[in-house]
């Protein structure tokens, strides 16, 4: 057999790359599979191992690491890692003739061995996401989720040698443009996927019993034969569980929202599929997976290198690389150089972000804000109009960093705010933290303390200039950091025990309904008295109000989970004892005949 396989994940989705690894060597006996992970640069390494399965970073598949974190300052985690797809399949074919790339999250439940001369035959082999076109009945996926994602599925691709000239184009594309922004057409590596039928030599794989997944089950009818899942009364070859959570089990995928074309109760066996799938994801680790953090998600102080810094920073790269004068700098890369200064790194780069255009009244960083909210359009426009400027960028000091998730670090400093009289700070709002809800709607002392010590600021020695305010707020800000993180690093605390116990009650849910449905009940009544006292104590009371609500509407949606996860597993077994009926009628009549021949 000439044939390998491989997939691209982080360290913290190890454990869906070691189960997808082994599902490929369980039926397919020395064919190596090769897991390419993404910040494999200082990962220790792993507790088990398997002889074909090798572990490797970006350099093995030929990625140099300037280009790395190029592509690290552009991409987050999911882009970078699709990223490197043809990067991955090109390293294979130095070694087999034909490369399967299959995502993390797929497992292979049959021999795929129909690939190998398929891929040599015909160059690339794409698997479709549905066999026939989408009713207009408004569940989810529908057609247009489909147009956004492309006619065909990144998850499984395949090449012969024949195919290399794809995995040069598509790696050329994917080396600056592998976003995932919809409106633009871009869905990571996937959309590029609909050029193969009209530039390259490739086959369509109609074949249903391949990635079987949850934008296509519905027209693969399916069934459990005893050891197996099949589609069409034929064994299943891979099954892709894009979208299944732990904590949601009875949803086939979390993509499908709350109209989903596919319900797990109407598939007992693809339910007995999944609920075996996440067994062994616990397993193999996944809780311990997920604490590990992606290294290129911040820079050194914690701040976040959050989609809107990539985006500007990969525009100005562009403008920079398409430049032919090369009067046009590329902007400093948040990640430094081996054995470069990372903190001059990390500065230059929030500096550059910080730092207005040739011209613009305002930051990089501050502007795309503004850009990508219309009713920040219609409240502060003109920008350029100094006393807009100044409301903008004090909208931004009070309210901008939880309404627009705007970093700390990237928040404008007193004195970029122009001085204006006119300007009276008391008549702007200001955003205070919601307090969180727990679980019997009783306030938590530590968090009422954070908010005190955050809505009582030392008072400010005279003098009604925004400037000498704003200084005053940030500097007893700073003054009051100490304290306030450590209230609410208690609350934070008493908040996790809480939700433990919490979890422990969900558990315990399918015994304990009629004790649910009380416990809500009572909670109604305590958050009606609760809001009486609370009018008393802050006018932030209806947000208050409105987050016990929204627990209440959680654990509700808890209930109903759990009771949707009892449809499944009734229906599951409702399965087995129509085929053990089955069998026991066909025991029943060969032990009559065998008693009338007997008889004779």
């Amino acid at each position: 057999m000439s044939i390998a396989a491989c997939t691209v994940v982080t360290r913290n989705h190890l454990a869906f790359a070691r189960l997808a690894g082994r599902s490929w060597t369980d039926h397919h006996h020395g064919s190596p599979f090769t897991i390419v992970v993404v910040d494999h640069d200082g990962m220790a390494a792993p507790t088990w191992s398997h002889r074909d399965i090798r572990i490797v970073g970006p350099d093995a598949v030929g990625l140099a690491p300037d280009e790395l974190r190029t592509w690290a300052a552009i991409y987050d985690a999911g882009e970078l890692a699709c990223a490197l797809k043809p990067w991955a399949l090109r390293h294979l074919l130095g070694e087999v003739d034909a490369a399967v790339y299959i995502d993390g999250d797929v497992e292979v439940l049959d021999t795929m061995a129909d690939l190998e001369p398929l891929a040599r035959t015909s160059g690339v082999v794409l698997s479709p996401h549905n066999l026939q076109p989408l009713e207009a009945d408004g569940r989810l996926p529908d057609r247009f989720t489909m147009l956004k994602a492309g006619m065909y599925n990144g998850g499984l691709v395949a090449v012969g040698r024949s195919g290399a000239p794809f995995l040069d184009w598509w790696g050329a594309q994917l080396r600056r443009d592998g976003i995932h922004e919809l409106h633009e057409g871009m869905h990571g590596d996937q959309r590029w996927l609909d050029f193969v039928p009209t530039a390259f030599d490739h086959h369509i794989l109609r074949d249903p019993t391949f990635n079987v997944a949850y934008w296509n089950l519905h027209e693969r009818p399916s069934s459990w034969d005893g050891d197996g899942l099949c589609v069409g009364g034929r064994r299943v070859r891979c099954f892709h569980y894009s979208g299944l959570t732990e904590a949601a089990p009875w949803s086939l995928s979390q993509f499908m929202a709350d109209v989903p074309r596919v319900e797990l109760r109407d598939h007992p066996a693809v339910a007995r599929l999944c609920r075996r799938y996440i067994a062994r994801l616990r397993s193999a680790g996944i809780e311990a997976d997920r604490l590990i953090p992606y290294p290129y998600g911040t820079v050194g102080d914690g701040t976040p290198v959050d989609r809107r810094a990539r985006r500007l920073w990969r525009e100005q790269l562009l403008a920079a690389e398409a430049d032919p004068t090369g009067s046009v700098a590329t902007a400093p890369r948040p990640f430094a150089d081996d054995g470069a200064d990372a903190e001059e790194h990390r500065d230059a780069w929030l500096s550059w972000l910080r730092s207005p255009e040739d011209g613009d009244c305002v930051g990089r960083y501050l502007r795309q804000v503004w850009m990508e909210s219309a009713t920040l359009q219609q409240l502060f426009s003109p920008l350029e109009d100094p006393g807009t400027r100044t409301h903008f960028l004090y909208w931004v000091m009070t309210e901008g960093a939880d309404v627009a998730d705007i970093p700390q670090a990237l928040l404008p400093e007193p004195e970029d705010i122009m001085d204006d009289d006119e300007l009276d700070i008391d008549d702007v709002p200001r955003r205070r933290p919601p307090l969180p809800d727990v679980r019997a709607q009783q306030p938590l002392s530590e968090l009422e303390a954070a908010g005190r010590a955050i809505d009582h600021p030392a008072s400010s020695p005279g003098g009604g200039r925004v400037l000498r305010r704003l200084r005053d707020l940030v500097v007893g800000r700073r003054d009051r950091d100490e304290e306030v993180a450590r209230h609410l690093v208690r609350a934070v605390a008493e908040l996790s025990d809480r939700i433990a116990e919490l979890g422990e009650r969900i558990n315990r849910v399918n015994d304990e309904l009629p004790e649910q449905a009380t416990r809500i009940d009572r909670a109604e009544d305590a958050a009606e008295h609760l809001s009486t006292d609370l009018d008393a104590l802050t006018t932030g009371t209806e947000g208050r109000l409105a987050r016990i609500d929204g627990y209440l509407a959680s654990e509700s949606r808890r209930i109903d989970g759990a009771l949707e996860q009892d449809a499944v597993t009734a229906a599951i077994v409702a399965d087995a004892e129509s085929r053990l009926s089955t069998q026991l009628g066909d025991l029943e009549h060969r032990f009559e005949k065998l008693a009338g021949g007997t008889a004779e």
